[in-house]
C-alpha cells in the first residue's frame, strides 16, 4: 500500500518548474516545440480553437488579419487545439481551409489548456516574453452570447491588450468573458 501511494505521486502531473516555457507541446506537423521559442519575441498569443465551433470559424479572419498586422511588431500567434476530440487531419483541413498560416498546437493532454486555464473556443491569451499572461478572454465583442452577434464588434479587446503592450503601457482590459464552445 506504501509503494502505491508513493507511485501515485510521483505520476502525478506537475506544471513545469520553467512555467509555460517548460511545456513542449506537439504541432501539427508532429514536431515536438518547446515553448522556450515564445521567449524570443516582444509577445505570443494563443488562439484557443474548434473545428466545430461555428464561432472559432467566424473569427479565423480576424486571426489572419491580426497575425499579419502584428508580424512586424514582434508578436507571434498560435492556433492551439485542445483535446484530442480531432484528428491532426481534421485540424490540418480547418487551418487550410480558412488560412490559418500561423504556428498550430496540438494540446491532446490539456497541458497548455490547464496552464492557462482556457474553458472556450474561441478564446484568446497575450503573454509577454516572460510567460506572464497579460490578457485573456474574447478576442472582441462581437459575440454577446452563444447564438446572438452584434452587427460589428464595437470594442477590440485583444488589439487594444496588444497596443498597450506595445505602447509600454497597463493593459486597460486584463480578461473579458470569451464566449463560444466549451472545451471538453
Amino acid at each position: 500500500p506504501v509503494a502505491s501511494v508513493v507511485l501515485l505521486i510521483a505520476c502525478r502531473s506537475q506544471p513545469p518548474q520553467e512555467g509555460i516555457f517548460g511545456l513542449i507541446i506537439e504541432d501539427l506537423n508532429g514536431e515536438q516545440m518547446a515553448l522556450t521559442q515564445m521567449r524570443q519575441h516582444k509577445a505570443s498569443v494563443l488562439i484557443f480553437l474548434s473545428p466545430e465551433c461555428p464561432l472559432s470559424e467566424n473569427y479565423t479572419m480576424q486571426v489572419t488579419e491580426y497575425t499579419n498586422r502584428y508580424k512586424g511588431d514582434d508578436i507571434i500567434f498560435y492556433n492551439v487545439f485542445p483535446g484530442r476530440f480531432y484528428s491532426r487531419e481534421e485540424i490540418a483541413s480547418f487551418t487550410n481551409e480558412f488560412r490559418l498560416d500561423n504556428p498550430t498546437l496540438l494540446d491532446p493532454d490539456y497541458l497548455l489548456t490547464k496552464y492557462v486555464n482556457a474553458t472556450i473556443t474561441p478564446e484568446a491569451f497575450l503573454l509577454d516574453e516572460s510567460g506572464a499572461i497579460l490578457y485573456s478572454g474574447a478576442i472582441d465583442n462581437w459575440a454577446i452570447v452563444l447564438g446572438q452577434q452584434r452587427r460589428e464588434a464595437t470594442t477590440f479587446y485583444l488589439v487594444d491588450a496588444i497596443r498597450n503592450h506595445l505602447d509600454g503601457e497597463p493593459i486597460e482590459t486584463a480578461s473579458a468573458k470569451a464566449v463560444g464552445c466549451f472545451i471538453e
